[in-house]
């Protein structure tokens, strides 16, 4: 199986805007604190996930 190391900046906004859409449709409301903590989740992961 063929697994990419890296995501390009826009890949990665698109996630998070993702995450921020369905949290907001589900009716949380997140502000710009939010959408900062989930870019670090994000990032995180993402670098994770590139370890292997």
């Amino acid at each position: 199986m063929y697994r990419r190391i890296g995501f390009s900046d826009q890949e990665k906004q698109n996630i998070i805007n993702s995450i921020v859409a369905i949290l907001q449709e589900k009716g949380f409301k997140i502000s710009n604190e939010d959408v900062a903590q989930i870019e670090k989740i994000v990032d995180s992961k993402l670098l994770e996930k590139g370890q292997w």
